[in-house]
């Protein structure tokens, strides 16, 4: 299903003037299901006033269980005591077989590859670079391109799983300097945030890592360092 027909049949569910749907047509979130941060003080005036009682004692608005939790990402910004000032959505939830799903002309390329890791062209896997499927682009087989996949060996895509199940745990990126490289990540650093999210860590795009430590190395950045 695209993100316009997902988003409409979220708010054909809903009950005109309930918080949840006030919420959506305050945050007006994009077919991505991406909105702006919304403020609780500065957004919650007007039409909308209604909405700070969501957020007097906890969330009621974005709790477990509640249709923006089950529907979409959800980042939160906190302030004193903890207390949430600021809420984003940040894309659709898709079901696992949703985000699983890849379009079978980009298979058959990517399946041809060989693995970056190891060289070896046998038991690859098709991996999504976005360790969190977030990306909904990526997830829609109609959306999706060859970039926003890498072929792994079968032992290399779960050794990836198992970093991606820690940085979703600790929210840490994992950091290249451990397999002897002289950068951590390519872009951003150990933190992981959006709109940023896997992109730059080694993991996200395996080949795409090396060719940029390569071409630092070629232009004698790291050519400097060794002579010195």
């Amino acid at each position: 299903m695209d993100g316009k027909k997902k988003l409409k049949e979220i708010k054909n569910r809903l009950r005109d003037g309930s918080p949840t749907s006030l919420f959506l047509e305050l945050a007006d979130p994009s077919e991505e299901g991406i909105s702006r941060w919304i403020y609780i003080e500065k957004d919650f005036k007007d039409k909308f006033e209604s909405l700070k009682d969501c957020y007097g004692n906890g969330d009621s608005l974005t709790r477990k269980n509640s249709v923006l939790y089950k529907n979409f990402e959800i980042e939160k910004k906190r302030g004193k005591s903890n207390k949430v000032k600021a809420v984003k959505l940040s894309g659709f939830k898709v079901s696992k077989k949703e985000s699983r799903d890849i379009n079978p002309k980009i298979r058959k390329k990517i399946e041809a590859r060989s693995c970056p890791v190891t060289g070896s062209a046998s038991e690859i896997e098709i991996d999504h670079k976005d360790g969190r499927y977030s990306n909904i682009a990526a997830n829609n087989p109609k959306t999706q391109k060859e970039e926003h996949f890498q072929p792994l060996k079968r032992e290399v895509n779960l050794c990836k799983r198992e970093h991606c199940k820690r940085c979703k745990k600790t929210a840490k990126r994992f950091d290249a300097r451990k397999l002897g490289f002289s950068v951590g990540w390519i872009k951003g650093d150990g933190g992981y945030r959006k709109p940023l999210g896997c992109e730059g860590c080694y993991w996200h795009d395996v080949r795409g890592f090396h060719s940029k430590i390569s071409q630092k190395f070629l232009n004698g950045d790291l050519i400097d360092k060794m002579q010195t």
